[in-house]
């Protein structure tokens, strides 16, 4: 979901239309916008030192698979330039000195991807103010150290993706009051420690995926209070503390799959009031404590997927008003609870309680209870013939959609009821009159004497021979 848009039409505009070869290696290409692009290819850092073509006719400058491993400042000695746009893509750069860009003063994007650059010094990116986007991925770092990014006050993105970085400095973000993306996955940060992130009041995006963070400290997310979107999926958390989340009182988006969380402890989410999807699956989750989800009024989509649960309430969606998807399947579940005293949830529209180990389910109350429902998943379950018969000619007349086998046609239906009844079935109205005609006004099942009869029947028949 990396939103680098200015990378993007940066490489779909490298197609040129001409080629213009000069005598020091490298070329000039024009863009599809008319403007000429200086590509540069297998050249080293002395061959830059007395690079002397008019750079006032490229705001675009690409090095490629050239020989850079030490950056200073006289790297880039470019007298009156009005470069832009900086490539330094697979280069083999392993170290950048202090104000090495300090000599392009309208440098925009800088892209250092795929080097090997171990550390990043407070002043390496001095002199570049108007820099908006940053590209460190797939490099070497593992310490972010204080104030590394300081005078970088109007960067919009910062890409830290795929790196070494286990150390993250409390002030290392200092100076990026401005910054409305961070990329920080498939690191190895084990931990997110009190006012990480303070500074960056305006970040809107945070990933922090596919890294081994196990502890979140309280005050991880204090300053975040424009915060929309966070991703700590693939990570090794395995408890939140009460009010975790607090500061991010305008988070739409909380994903925490493939962690190893067993319990939700009371108030972990409270705070949270204008979230909208909140993504648990793939956990250890067995409990959740009482007002484990209080707080959590706006909230549209929960994901429970892949869980432990045995026992699961309705109770636990306290003045949850908009809530409108709820994910259950593949848990252990074998008491979906439906209280009396439970909310009546208006915008519940899907349930899902595919693969685990119903065999009934208080189907009347439930709808009582929801009474919009749209979408029930059963498949999967240990539903008995009469119990799966009824339930699904309940909902059928209550104009309720059932669905099984990740599908909601009448013919995966049916052949879901026909695995369980082992007896072909037709369509749902003689579905109804089977167990109608099977039923008497004592609401004893007849067809269980008619068989035991014809058994009887069968023994003296035996008998006799």
């Amino acid at each position: 979901m990396e939103k680098w848009i200015s990378l993007i039409i940066t490489i779909t505009l490298l197609h040129s239309s001409s080629n213009q070869q000069n005598n020091y290696g490298c070329s000039y290409e024009t863009l599809l916008t008319n403007e000429k692009q200086i590509i540069c290819i297998n050249i080293s850092s002395t061959f830059l030192q007395y690079f002397n073509i008019n750079l006032n006719r490229s705001r675009w400058f690409t090095c490629k698979s050239c020989n850079l491993s030490t950056i200073t400042t006289n790297t880039f000695n470019f007298p009156k330039n009005s470069i832009h746009f900086l490539i330094l893509t697979d280069n083999n750069i392993s170290s950048i000195s202090n104000q090495s860009f300090a000599k392009l003063p309208f440098l925009k994007i800088l892209s250092l991807r795929r080097n090997v650059i171990k550390t990043i010094n407070k002043n390496t990116f001095d002199g570049i103010p108007k820099l908006l986007q940053l590209d460190l991925s797939k490099n070497l770092l593992e310490d972010l150290q204080e104030e590394t990014f300081i005078n970088l006050e109007n960067l919009d993105i910062l890409n830290l993706n795929q790196n070494y970085i286990y150390s993250v400095h409390a002030n290392a973000f200092d100076g990026l009051t401005n910054l409305k993306y961070l990329y920080l996955n498939d690191n190895r940060i084990t931990g997110l420690n009190g006012n990480m992130f303070q500074r960056l009041t305006n970040l809107k995006i945070l990933y922090l995926e596919n890294n081994v963070i196990e502890e979140i400290h309280t005050w991880a997310f204090n300053g975040l209070y424009n915060l929309n979107y966070l991703y700590l999926n693939n990570n090794s958390i395995s408890a939140l503390v009460q009010y975790n989340f607090k500061h991010l009182t305008n988070l739409v988006d909380l994903q925490l799959r493939r962690n190893h969380l067993t319990f939700i402890d009371t108030s972990t989410f409270n705070g949270l009031k204008n979230i909208k999807y909140l993504y648990l699956g793939e956990n250890q989750l067995d409990t959740i404590r009482s007002y484990g989800l209080i707080g959590l009024n706006s909230l549209e989509i929960i994901d429970f997927i892949g869980n432990n649960f045995e026992n699961f309430s309705m109770s636990y969606f306290k003045n949850m008003e908009s809530l409108n998807v709820l994910w259950l399947e593949n848990n252990s579940i074998n008491n979906f609870i439906i209280s009396p005293n439970s909310d009546i949830q208006k915008s519940l529209r899907i349930i899902n309680l595919e693969r685990n180990s119903l065999q009934n389910v208080n189907y009347k109350l439930l709808h009582k209870k929801v009474p919009n429902l749209d979408q029930f998943w059963i498949g999967g379950n240990n539903w008995t013939c009469d119990f799966i018969i009824e339930m699904h000619d309940y909902f059928y007349n209550e104009n309720v959609t059932v669905c099984t086998n990740k599908s909601c046609t009448k013919e995966a239906v049916k052949d879901y009821i026909e695995t369980i009844c082992f007896e072909p079935y037709e369509n749902e109205t003689e579905l109804v009159d089977y167990v109608t005609d099977c039923t008497n006004n004592n609401g004893i099942n007849s067809c269980v004497f008619f068989v035991v009869f014809i058994l009887v029947i069968d023994c003296v028949a035996s008998t006799s021979l």
